[in-house]
């Protein structure tokens, strides 16, 4: 699934770049306002590093263990100022979900299990975005890295058996989670409309265990956004 993710990313910038020569063709307007307000949407997948993310898991019962990635959907508001030409500055606000899981064959041979932690965020990246454009050109590939800080919304710890499904509160996740981000994509720029289509990696840096043992456990997310925007000033 970690291949996949890889796949997804990769094959999101491909797609942005291949479709540059076509937006640009639709270019049509000398528009040099350099800040704009919108939207994105994508989806997700994520899953836990660290030394022990694997023992959030552990269960003695299971055997074939296969950890899988979490799927999720992402919504949310961004601004962007440029402030240097092909430098911008872009604060987000965004809704995530994140997590992982696994599935194991129970030892008794009565079936399989799949155990999931679902982890939703409200997150706040500020990136420092770097175009290979000026702010004045129908497209603008660009590159972009920052720090992020995530708020936890709700936590939910999931058990599927051929008995049945039962789900609870994940009460030792932490409140806080931060990180980084980074990624690339590309900017259509036509007659007032800011577009972007992205691909970008979130890891996180500190363990989001908020038990008496603080295990090493740290988000990691690979996504896929379109932007839509508003260029204002």
């Amino acid at each position: 699934m970690k291949r996949l993710s890889l796949g997804i990313f990769a094959a999101t910038v491909i797609l942005a770049l291949l479709c540059a020569p076509v937006w640009a063709q639709r270019y049509d307007d000398d528009d040099d306002r350099n800040i704009a307000f919108g939207i994105k949407v994508g989806i997700s997948l994520s899953d836990f590093t660290g030394d022990d993310a694997d023992a959030i898991f552990d269960n003695d019962e299971l055997t074939n263990l296969d950890e899988t990635t979490v799927v999720g959907f992402i919504h949310g508001a961004y601004a962007t100022f440029t402030v240097a030409g092909i430098l911008d500055i872009q604060p987000e606000v965004l809704f995530v979900k994140k997590g992982s899981e696994t599935q194991g064959d129970l030892l008794n041979g009565t079936g399989t299990t799949t155990n999931t932690v679902r982890l939703r965020y409200l997150e706040v990246p500020i990136l420092l975005k770097l175009a290979f454009l000026d702010v004045d050109q129908p497209v603008r590939p660009f590159i972009f890295a920052g720090p992020y800080g995530a708020f936890l919304l709700d936590s939910e710890a999931e058990v599927e058996t051929p008995l049945g499904t039962a789900s609870v509160e994940l009460e030792e996740a932490k409140d806080f989670d931060w990180g980084v981000t980074a990624g690339a994509g590309i900017n259509f720029i036509l007659a007032g409309l800011d577009l972007s289509l992205e691909g970008r990696w979130t890891m996180g840096l500190t363990t989001i265990d908020d038990s008496d043992e603080e295990l090493d456990i740290m988000n990691s997310t690979i996504s896929a956004l379109l932007g839509i925007g508003v260029r204002v000033f």
